[in-house]
């Protein structure tokens, strides 16, 4: 198990979206519940800014991506990956609200796909994207575990602050670089 908690800013995400829908490795499918058991993955990343959570799936010879559970409470009548053993990765989007940026963040399982080669192929390709993200980001020692986009850091610079889960410690630019 393992996630990547993030700062970037909308176009930042609307590029790394369209990076892996591009790729031969993933399909991604927005939100987490679906009407039906076979979902139609995205094909371009136009309305993402409206998305709260997108799936990316780990494309693979094994199995096909097929929900594996049916939805309860406020996902009732919809249908379920299963974050414990299908081969997925759950991407949160978070906005930009009142000069307030909230962290995005990757959230995978890569240890309980039961299928050993698809495990292990889930496991590479989960750190590739990690691996991917990191690029293009930047860590601070007061913020660790979180790391923050260029595109953030020149919003910082303009007055916005980070929030360091919800309703967690809010930072400016200051307080981040300081001392």
């Amino acid at each position: 198990m393992g996630q990547l908690n993030f700062f970037m800013t909308q176009e930042e995400i609307y590029k790394e979206v369209k990076q892996l829908i591009d790729s031969d490795s993933f399909l991604l499918f927005d939100g987490v519940s679906f009407n039906s058991e076979i979902p139609v993955p995205m094909t371009e990343p136009n309305g993402i800014e409206n998305s709260k959570r997108l799936i990316i799936w780990i494309k693979n010879e094994i199995i096909q991506p097929k929900c594996s559970q049916k939805g309860a409470g406020d996902y009732c009548d919809n249908f379920l990956f299963d974050y414990y053993f299908d081969p997925i990765i759950e991407f949160d989007i978070r906005r930009i609200e009142d000069n307030l940026i909230s962290s995005s963040r990757l959230f995978y399982k890569t240890g309980w796909v039961e299928n050993r080669e698809l495990r292990e192929l889930h496991t590479k390709q989960t750190n590739k994207i990690v691996r991917q993200f990191k690029k293009r980001l930047h860590v601070f020692e007061k913020i660790k575990p979180f790391y923050i986009s260029n595109g953030v850091i020149d919003l910082l610079d303009n007055g916005c602050e980070i929030e360091l889960g919800n309703g967690g410690l809010r930072l400016n630019n200051k307080e981040i670089n300081s001392p």
